[in-house]
């Protein structure tokens, strides 16, 4: 969740943002699940996805999100 997290601050500081859409491959189905539903119940994470929703509210105009699975399902 951190590193999707930095991903998208360093998007946010990137030039030229606005009116772009980006792709960001995720290899948790957990991290892809919390970032696409806003919310967790878990206490630890809560602080990270405050961040992350406060970021996509104010900074990022339009981020898809895909599972990528970092190995072969079999």
């Amino acid at each position: 969740m951190e590193a999707f997290l930095r991903t998208l601050k360093w998007r946010a500081r990137s030039l030229n943002i606005l009116d772009k859409r980006f792709l960001h491959l995720v290899d948790s189905q957990v991290v892809l699940g919390i970032a696409a539903k806003g919310r967790t119940s878990s206490h630890r994470l809560l602080p990270t996805l405050h961040r992350h929703n406060l970021l996509r509210v104010t900074a990022t105009p339009s981020l898809d999100s895909l599972l990528y699975p970092s190995e072969p399902v079999r």
